[in-house]
């Protein structure tokens, strides 16, 4: 099934199933502020917090907390 999602998509199926996690997780985030990232992870499905942390720098660039205490203005404007 990889393989051929792969051929198909040219992108890694579980790089891709992060990425959607990550950005899905993201969009919460943004509309609902008061969430803690603990919070987030374990209801994203991650049991720890170094790998989430690391998931989320892969999709980002940057670690979660650094991410969303630098959001830009136009996500904050268009939740």
């Amino acid at each position: 099934m990889g393989k051929v999602f792969k051929k198909e998509v040219m992108y890694p199926l579980k790089k891709f199933i992060i990425t959607v996690r990550i950005l899905d997780l993201v969009k919460y985030k943004t509309k609902n502020p008061d969430v803690s990232l603990t919070q987030l992870s374990y209801d994203y499905g991650y049991f720890d917090q170094p790998h989430f942390i690391n998931d989320f720098k892969k999709v980002c660039g940057v670690k979660p907390l650094q991410f969303f205490n630098n959001l830009p203005e136009f996500m904050l404007r268009h939740q």
